[in-house]
């Protein structure tokens, strides 16, 4: 669907350039059943989300620092101080020390799909699929953890579940402070690990910023050193703010979809960012020798991509609501990320330089500019 519509563009604009030729073999049925299917789908992720089940709570667990290895780690309910009958709520891991508690078999809730007792931990971050409320005199006024690394175990103080209507059906944060002798629970006021991009969403725009400014400066000296003529640079700058319509959303979602616990649309979305590049590439293809302004036009068809994957990708994860442990770290995934792009970007400048600029000059480039602003980024 996505490169069905791309092509359609590409075959306009191709075909822009000779009017008998348009006349003889543009149909513009095309055009309406295109104009159909993307109104009618740009509903649907309204639609999904609407009836979709409700957001399961969760509870985060942060250890500052976390043992090595992460044996295993115990929920534990408590009444009062002393921790009177324990209940144990979730585990993690097998838990063998004198004081484990027996654990509880899994407990399957039907109408959210997932296992309320699940608990899973991944680096500093442990996350149980449920949280504690306090409902009836029954239920445990506070919270105990249990770890275990090796043959060493720590048990935590008692921590009195908060019953404030501002925090009784969102997320739990809890900060565990490991010492040689203690373990420390504390409710966290500002989460250090949160579901979100770990630079803010707000600052998605003043990274952009960053960017252009630094890789169009590494640029700007390369086409300087290489004593390219006007036509050169003009082509070379489209084709520079061209690729980085797709080259930072990639870089801004991706890393990020495929670190630990991440929902599955976040997921998919960084996934479908990928396929975006590689469709916009595809359709701009045969245009690589045309004028610029039909560069500038097939372009437009980006948002149109953009929410064919949000709509594929809230199909696709419909009802997923727990996030995903499995994942890979932080470094290694803007690592991969970083060698895509450079790859990507330097293929994008060469194709379509009509010659002018050779696959390795602007690979040279592409290595020099993204190195620029990566270094850039991390230290400012």
């Amino acid at each position: 669907m996505a490169y069905f519509i791309m092509n359609s563009l590409v075959a306009f604009f191709v075909s822009a350039s000779n009017p008998n030729s348009m006349r003889r073999r543009w149909h513009w049925g095309r055009w309406i059943i295109a104009g159909i299917l993307g109104v009618g789908l740009l509903g649907l992720p309204t639609v999904t989300l609407a009836n979709a089940p409700p957001p399961q709570p969760l509870t985060w667990f942060t250890f500052d620092p976390v043992p090595a290895p992460l044996t295993a780690v115990q929920i534990i309910g408590c009444e009062g101080d002393a921790c009177e009958a324990p209940e144990v709520l979730a585990q993690y891991g097998d838990c063998t020390a004198r004081e484990c508690l027996a654990p509880v078999p899994p407990q399957r809730n039907e109408f959210t799909n997932t296992y309320t007792n699940e608990l899973t931990c991944r680096g500093n971050t442990c996350l149980w699929s449920n949280h504690l409320v306090v409902q009836t005199p029954e239920d445990p006024q506070g919270l105990r953890l249990l770890v275990q690394s090796g043959d060493r175990h720590w048990v935590s103080n008692v921590a009195p579940v908060l019953t404030s209507p501002e925090v009784r059906w969102n997320d739990h944060y809890w900060q565990v402070t490991l010492t040689d002798n203690a373990l420390r629970l504390d409710w966290d006021e500002e989460p250090g690990y949160r579901r979100k991009h770990p630079l803010g969403d707000r600052l998605f725009f003043q990274r952009l910023l960053l960017t252009l400014v630094a890789e169009g400066l590494v640029l700007g000296m390369g086409l300087w050193r290489l004593k390219g003529d006007r036509p050169l640079w003009i082509r070379t700058w489209v084709c520079f703010g061209l690729m980085h319509c797709v080259t930072y959303p990639l870089v801004w979602t991706l890393p990020w979809s495929l670190m630990p616990f991440q929902l599955l649309v976040a997921r998919l979305l960084g996934i479908s960012w990928v396929a975006i590049a590689v469709i916009y590439a595809a359709c701009l293809y045969p245009l690589r020798r045309r004028a610029t302004w039909q560069l500038l036009a097939v372009t437009a068809g980006i948002p149109i991509l953009f929410f064919l994957g949000l709509i594929i990708s809230f199909l696709f994860s419909y009802g997923q609501r727990v996030p995903i442990s499995a994942g890979l770290p932080y470094g290694l995934t803007l690592g991969i990320t970083e060698i895509l792009i450079t790859g990507y970007e330097a293929g994008f400048l060469a194709l379509l330089s009509r010659g002018r600029l050779s696959l390795k000059v602007a690979g040279g480039l592409s290595v020099a500019m993204n190195s620029f602003s990566l270094v850039l980024g991390l230290v400012w």
